[in-house]
């Protein structure tokens, strides 16, 4: 990944409330030009306590299918984060849309799981594209980022 200059993660998680854990973990690795250089997604196995899955609508993943064929988040999710830090150490830019959200996700499932998954700053390009709204109006409009 010497050639990379930005990588965009994305989750896809069993929804929004608190309790809520990430199912899939993904990403994209660009060069400066834009090309990709690399491509990671990984269907991660929840705790069998979770029995909700109220994000099925939005990314298509059955519950069944996640604890079915989902890898081991105690293992996984700390490599992920290693990575990603590793990356930005190296000055790559770590890119999400809602990364509190992503981030938060993340760390929840790899308490259930009983690892650590520190991930390091990134832009969140929900929160920049709500600035200008926010400067004009003098709302925030995400009072929680």
């Amino acid at each position: 990944l010497s050639r990379t200059a930005c990588i965009a993660l994305d989750t896809e998680t069993t929804g929004t409330a608190a309790t809520d854990v990430v199912l899939e973990l993904a990403y994209v690795a660009v060069n400066a030009c834009g090309a990709v250089v690399r491509e990671y997604a990984m269907l991660l196995r929840p705790d069998p306590s979770i029995t909700t899955n109220h994000g099925q609508a939005i990314h298509h993943i059955p519950l069944d299918e996640a604890h079915a064929h989902g890898a081991n988040p105690a293992v996984h999710l700390p490599e992920f984060a290693a990575f990603v830090r590793d990356a930005a150490a190296r000055g790559v830019r770590i890119v999400a849309h809602n990364a509190m959200f992503d981030v938060g996700k993340i760390a929840r499932t790899a308490a259930m799981s009983g690892v650590g998954a520190r991930l390091p700053p990134m832009f969140c390009t929900m929160h920049k594209s709500m600035q200008p709204i926010m400067a004009r109006t003098g709302v925030e409009a995400y009072p929680f980022m």
